[in-house]
């Protein structure tokens, strides 16, 4: 499960809408109140648990914030770190951990599916050991099969992570304990490591196209408008804040994660924000894109047709194994 979604990207995906005049508090300028900022930092840091328990893919929460338009152009790059400075605070607080165990334990799953019989589990590990050995064949010859065993060797992967997931008599807290650990620490380190892995990937050249009628402008290199929200944030910010926020990443990462030593954390409200808590609590998130998002692309078919009769087979099998 990729994972998805870190504080810190929303983060650039608020400052590439805009740029912030520094000098005065960072929340403050937002619009917001502290409470409804650490809502927001909270639920970027745990995503949320769609159907299976499963945490929901490209989870970024981002407010719809009522002094945006309004915010005047300044130091971006001061913004950000200012950003990372408060969040930081935040983890390290008294509300963080009070919060975070509310949600974990709020989260904890009451149920568990059905064990899957064992002639059935019997069935999938006999598929896998024939998958395993049609690979190993494959790849005596790798230069050849370089396509199946590209086909073959995701599905192996599959199949193997399906089967760990029915011989498990708990699945359902096996991916709560993972995607909510005891300790807040490991969620946090987690999360920007995921920040510094993406933001590596991302091509701050890429050219976009002239508005359309919508005024909508699209990455040139198709490629890039199948990209996640959080990699068109990080791209939208600009390679200088990206910088700024990999730098303060890496230095927290090799410090210590979450302090024993507990914070508390502001609750003055913003003044002209008190009227509008509740509409801002209830409005929809605002989602970073530089356009549509492309469809899932299809897999390339082997070029052969035994080939493709051959994986015809597996899936069917896999499929039938699955569903009895």
């Amino acid at each position: 499960m990729k994972t998805k979604h870190v504080m810190l990207v929303a983060i650039l995906g608020l400052l590439g809408i805009s740029a912030y005049k520094i000098g005065e508090d960072i929340i403050a300028k937002l619009g917001m109140d502290h409470a409804n900022a650490q809502n927001y930092i909270m639920a970027n840091f745990t995503g949320g648990f769609g159907a299976n328990y499963e945490v929901e893919p490209n989870f970024m929460s981002l407010p719809r914030l009522k002094l945006l338009a309004t915010i005047v152009e300044g130091d971006k790059v001061g913004a950000a770190k200012e950003l990372c400075e408060y969040i930081k605070m935040y983890c390290n607080s008294e509300e963080f951990l009070a919060v975070y165990r509310k949600t974990r334990a709020d989260s904890k799953p009451g149920a568990e599916p059905p064990r899957m019989d064992e002639a059935v589990l019997k069935g999938m590990r006999d598929m896998i050991k024939d998958l395993e050995a049609q690979l190993a064949d494959f790849k005596k010859a790798p230069k050849e099969n370089a396509q199946t065993i590209a086909l073959y060797e995701p599905m192996l992967q599959e199949q193997k992570a399906t089967l760990a997931i029915y011989e498990d008599p708990t699945p359902n807290k096996t991916k709560w304990e993972k995607n909510y650990p005891e300790d807040p620490a490991v969620l946090v380190k987690d999360k920007l490591e995921q920040y510094l892995s993406l933001v590596a990937t991302v091509d701050f050249n890429a050219k976009l196209t002239a508005p359309d009628n919508y005024k909508i402008r699209k990455f040139v290199n198709p490629e890039y408008e199948s990209k996640s929200p959080q990699w068109k944030a990080c791209y939208r910010a600009g390679k200088e804040v990206n910088t700024a926020v990999t730098t303060f990443v890496k230095a927290w990462l090799q410090g210590e994660i979450i302090s024993s030593t507990k914070t508390k954390m502001p609750r003055a409200s913003v003044e002209g924000n008190k009227n509008n808590n509740t509409a801002a609590k209830a409005s929809p998130s605002l989602v970073v894109d530089d356009g549509n998002d492309a469809q899932e692309q299809n897999t390339t078919a082997p070029e052969s047709a035994p080939k493709k009769s051959l994986m015809a087979r597996v899936k069917s099998k896999a499929k039938s194994i699955i569903n009895e």
